[in-house]
């Protein structure tokens, strides 16, 4: 079906078809690429980020975070700002947790020079 409907297409409208298909491949392995989850500590300011896991999809970081929140003792406040980040903060001791999945293109740490 495919090949017919190609034969009647210009030798051009073929590449161009050609060309997005790849880019729509592209876009979705990007999508759908490398993603890490980074913790910080808050003790009572933000510590360096540590590099946790590393997942195959955004679906599976994110995840994690959700067991992570399940797993959260009820005396600790739970502020979950998106589906990739989740703030842990104990009270009493002044402390907190911040989790948070991006692509393994992204480094919280910010650039090196």
């Amino acid at each position: 079906m495919i090949a017919a409907y190609c034969a009647g297409m210009s030798r051009g409208s073929r590449i161009l078809l050609a060309l997005l298909c790849l880019l729509a491949a592209a876009t979705s392995a990007y999508a759908e690429g490398t993603w890490v989850l980074w913790s910080q500590l808050h003790a009572p300011s933000a510590g360096d980020w540590v590099r946790q896991t590393t997942y195959s999809t955004a679906t599976e970081c994110t995840e994690a975070i959700d067991y992570r929140e399940v797993l959260t003792p009820k005396s600790f406040t739970i502020d979950r700002r998106s589906p990739t980040d989740l703030f842990l903060m104990d009270q009493s001791r002044a402390r907190g947790l911040l989790w948070q999945c991006v692509p393994d293109t992204v480094d919280p740490r910010g650039r090196k020079e």
